[in-house]
């Protein structure tokens, strides 16, 4: 009994124990498999990762092709893919948009930032249902509106105008001094050196907590030359006191990054810094260039209105002896150098400086056929716009159908000129505006102005003349875009009187004046009407409408001198309607003759008036001259009120020279004398051509001092790709006129100029005028501009140069203008998940 007990228990253990092995042996087995599905699951999650890493860059890569070709206002619209569970959990359906792709899909969304940087956040998705997502998020610099200056070339960039003599007195006052000071609110990058003209006087004003505010130079600073440079914050104040101007490889007087601002840590913009202030803030760090933008051309948007024009004869690219190494140069040197009457570029189609032939099949100087040249307005080949609220008019001069006229087959549906087409060159072309953004793209030159109901964007394969204010009718939804291949030239002859008709142009020609030595900034060339003829010859010119309102308006007229004789020419002056000046005969009288800024303080009797020692030397009234002139002369009309446009006939010229109707002719000369005995003096003289050099229209105050007549607004972003921005100004008035009197004639006076926006060029017009040993006449253009500005007392308080502001205002919440072109390279600021 005992021993089968013993059995009984032996045969149990041995149960348990295999029991025992087995579990052991499943739970091990058991564990081995979780083990495996674990790591298979931690494997496939990390290809997964790996996958939509890949997938998410290729989404930033998908997305910069797209803003490289459309432009900076790209986003990306419904493919019609579904989202699946998770994903409209984590709430990605609201915002972003879905993308296929060979591996599985990326999510888009792009954004502008308050910074000007486009965001791209791209999401990978290697497949649906599933909680693997990786994120790459990048942004994507637009300079065009980060900055107010950006200098895209590789070269060094000369700024400043240094100081001007504005009254041309051989000195500088300190308001001279004060005047000459170049103002700039928002940051600066140059992809080059950085040098100030000798002399000048900068004030920049940065906002200390924006990122792209402040100095940015990618080679040296040379500034050791400057008379004085301002580092201000937004509200003016001096953020560090003056500090002197010194030449660097690093700026040590330029305080920036700016408070708390991150910087990019795959040194898109920066490296390693080189210098820090006392808190050690960094003050400057070497800088990586920028690329400059490409100008693309456009193609179809869903939503943009295109106006195509295929005008590729309207480029500037071979002007004849024009120096430079590219049209935009060329183009530069032909706007700062005006040719003599005999020049070739007066023979030039290329050239704005062309002087036409009585009958010009381009119509393009003026706009009316079968009238002398307007000799001081610079007129460029281009398809002129005209915007007008809510339409565009376009007014072609490149001979659309090639076959040697212009503008012979108007729209009415009919072949005019029969060549079987229909409409084909009509003299204007109107378009609706269809859409809230419009894009114009032209193959050749661009003349532009006008106010308009949309967001627009311009772009030449030439060059754009900006011939008026150019705005939108609201400022705050709506922005302007130029993007010029060349140059964009804001060009103020333009609205110097045009001629408009005249009734013997072969009687009329354009002469040098007698004794002048040729001058860029004087043009001493002049109209000279003909002494006799069988009927008087008639030029009249037209000047836009402008607001006269409250003002006294004066025309104001300089003559050219003779060299010769005695002689007299009547004439006579008719503006708009009403006959204004008859000539008696008009011989050049001049106004102001003792030059002591005074008119009319002498009048004829016999008394020193003004006690300086003359008697009657300024009468103030027109009056015959008794001696040779061999001067300039100026004579003025005051108290006219024209209606709408203004126009001046001039008519000059003798039917019948025997003045006196004795039977005789030019037998009493101008010498004081009755040299004919008939009781009479120097009423029959022989006659002399009319010379009219030029004429001005201007607004003088209650004081009688001059006010700009054009108050011209550009509100534009502004890119010249290959070239620079230019104001090209009309010449000096009466260059002879110094001190007191040079207030109101050695200028135009016309011009108060406001720019808003931002300007990206590839350098400054002073830069390229350098290389063909030009830079004065750069300085010189903006001292043709200059206008004297007064105070309520009437005295000079200033010399008023064209101004620059950058508009904050650039990035409107409803989206930039259209094909704004972008950097090509994201910088990637968050990858991971």
């Amino acid at each position: 009994m005992l021993r089968k007990v013993v059995r009984t228990n032996a045969s149990g253990q041995a149960a348990i124990i295999a029991v025992m092995l087995i579990t052991g042996v499943a739970l091990i087995s058991a564990g081995f498999v979780a083990f495996v599905a674990s790591s298979l699951h931690h494997a496939r999650a990390l290809t997964g990762k790996v996958s939509g890493k890949e997938l998410a860059l290729e989404g930033i890569e998908y997305a910069m092709q797209q803003l490289l070709t459309e432009g900076a206002d790209w986003r990306p619209f419904d493919q019609g893919l579904p989202w699946d569970a998770y994903e409209k959990r984590r709430g990605w359906d609201k915002d972003y948009v879905k993308f296929p792709s060979k591996s599985g899909y990326f999510l888009l969304r792009l954004s502008l930032r308050p910074d000007g940087y486009i965001e791209i956040d791209s999401i990978g998705r290697p497949e649906e249902r599933s909680p693997v997502y990786y994120k790459v998020v990048a942004i994507v610099p637009i300079p065009l509106i980060q900055y107010a200056l950006f200098l895209t070339g590789r070269r060094e960039h000369y700024v400043g105008i240094g100081q001007i003599d504005f009254d041309h007195d051989g000195t500088v006052s300190q308001l001279e001094e004060n005047s000459s000071k170049s103002e700039m609110n928002g940051g600066v990058f140059a992809n080059g050196d950085f040098s100030v003209t000798v002399g000048s006087l900068l004030k920049f004003l940065f906002n200390r907590n924006k990122a792209t505010d402040g100095l940015f130079v990618a080679g040296k600073i040379k500034v050791s030359g400057a008379k004085l440079i301002e580092l201000c914050d937004e509200n003016g104040n001096l953020i560090d006191g003056n500090r002197t101007p010194q030449d660097s490889d690093s700026p040590n007087f330029w305080i920036f990054p700016l408070n708390n601002i991150p910087r990019y840590r795959d040194g898109y913009y920066y490296r390693n810094p080189q210098l820090v202030d006392s808190n050690g803030i960094a003050i400057y760090r070497r800088l990586r260039r920028l690329p400059a933008p490409r100008i693309m051309r456009p193609s179809f948007i869903s939503g943009v209105q295109i106006v195509y024009i295929d005008n590729n004869s309207d480029i500037q690219d071979n002007i004849q002896g024009a120096q430079g190494q590219s049209p935009a140069q060329k183009q530069l040197w032909d706007w700062l150098n005006v040719p003599k009457i005999d020049d070739p570029r007066r023979n030039d189609p290329k050239s704005g400086w062309y002087i036409h032939p009585p009958s010009d099949q381009y119509h393009r100087n003026p706009y009316y056929d079968n009238t002398p040249a307007d000799y001081l307005r610079y007129v460029p080949p281009g398809c002129e716009i005209e915007l007008k609220t809510d339409t565009i008019e376009i007014k072609r001069h490149d001979d659309p159908d090639r076959d040697g006229r212009i503008w012979e087959d108007p729209i009415n549906g009919s072949d005019d000129d029969g060549d079987g087409k229909i409409d084909e060159d009509p003299p204007v072309i109107s378009y609706s505006l269809t859409s809230p953004r419009l894009v114009i793209f032209a193959e050749g030159n661009v003349r532009i102005k006008g106010q308009i109901n949309a967001s627009l964007t311009v772009i030449s394969m030439g060059s754009i003349y900006i011939e008026g204010s150019l705005k939108t009718s609201d400022p705050t939804t709506q922005h302007i875009a130029l993007l010029a291949k060349h140059n964009v030239c804001l060009n103020t002859t333009a609205l110097l009187p045009r001629i408009v008709s005249c009734n013997l142009p072969n009687e009329v020609k354009i002469m040098p004046d007698d004794s002048q030595f040729w001058d860029n900034h004087t043009i001493p060339l002049h109209y000279e009407f003909p002494a006799t003829s069988n009927q008087p010859v008639e030029i009249t010119w037209e000047i836009p409408s402008f607001d006269y309102s409250g003002q006294n308006v004066v025309l104001t007229l300089l003559h050219s001198a003779f060299g010769s004789d005695d002689g007299h020419c009547p004439i006579s002056i008719d503006v708009a309607t009403g006959n204004v000046y008859t000539g008696d005969p008009l011989c050049y009288p001049v106004i102001d003759p003792d030059n002591d800024g005074k008119v009319g303080e002498d009048p004829r009797n016999n008394i020193d008036d003004d006690n300086d020692g003359r008697t009657d030397e300024d009468p103030g009234t027109p009056q015959r001259c008794f001696r040779s002139d061999r001067n300039h002369g100026i004579y003025w009309i005051e108290g006219l009120r024209p209606s709408g446009s203004f126009r001046l006939t001039v008519k000059a010229g003798v039917p019948n020279p025997d003045n006196d109707g004795d039977g005789r002719v030019d037998e009493d000369p101008i010498d004081g004398r009755d040299n004919d005995n008939d009781g009479k003096i120097d009423e029959d003289p022989p006659e002399r051509p009319y010379r009219l050099s030029r004429f001005k229209i201007e607004l003088l105050d209650s004081n009688g001092n001059p006010m700009p007549l054009w108050k011209i607004e550009v509100n534009a972003i502004i890119y010249a790709e290959n070239g620079c921005f230019f104001i090209l100004p009309p010449p000096f008035f009466d260059s002879s006129k110094t001190g007191i009197s040079a207030q109101r004639f050695l200028r135009f006076n016309y011009f108060d100029i406001t720019i808003n926006g931002a300007i990206a060029e590839q350098t400054t017009p002073g830069t390229f005028a350098r290389d063909f040993n030009m830079g004065i006449d750069v300085i010189k253009s903006r001292d043709k501009l200059a206008y004297p500005e007064y105070d309520t007392s009437g005295n000079l308080a200033r010399w008023h140069l064209p101004l620059f502001r950058y508009d904050q205002g650039l990035l409107p919440p409803q989206g930039l203008p259209s094909f704004l072109p972008v950097l090509p390279r994201p910088i990637i600021i968050y990858s991971g998940l």
